[in-house]
């Protein structure tokens, strides 16, 4: 199994290290499960911590060639 965003394997010795798993009801007279079904062709998405923080905002640490930009 692969984060849905940048394709990381999120099973680390067959245990699931998934930060967030979206699984949308399966009823298609829901307009929205209609439009995310015809855009990315599923309904199910398992995205790693690191892609789930970055969608939060949150920042990475400074390194030290960063401040100097």
């Amino acid at each position: 199994m692969k984060c849905d965003v940048c394709g990381q394997e999120l099973m680390i010795n067959n245990v699931s290290v998934v930060g967030l798993s979206i699984c949308l009801p399966d009823d298609s007279s829901y307009v929205e499960f209609k439009k995310v079904k015809d855009i990315f062709g599923k309904t199910e998405f398992n995205i790693c911590l690191t892609c789930w923080l970055k969608s939060l905002g949150v920042k990475p640490l400074e390194t030290k060639n960063d401040k100097s930009l």
